[in-house]
């Protein structure tokens, strides 16, 4: 189905070079190579963006690192 109020699907959207979407900003650790998947456009000035599967990997790491840091050793 296509996005709305757009000519293209999410898979497809970067076809449409006025679309409000480019590529994801995630790299590959073991490969080297950038997540060929659509994310929306970013507001932010740096442009890094990511789609939502890598949003949704990043915020689950952000937690665990967070719950790690405050986890730290108790003093008895």
């Amino acid at each position: 189905p296509r996005l709305e109020g757009l000519e293209f699907c999410i898979k497809h959207i970067l076809e449409d070079k006025n679309a409000p979407y480019k590529q994801c900003s995630y790299v590959s650790v073991k490969n080297g190579k950038r997540c060929p998947n659509a994310a929306p456009k970013a507001e932010r000035k740096d442009g890094v963006t990511f789609c939502a599967e890598h949003s949704h990997k990043n915020a689950m790491a952000l937690q665990a690192q967070m719950r790690k840091s405050s986890a730290g050793p108790s003093p008895e």
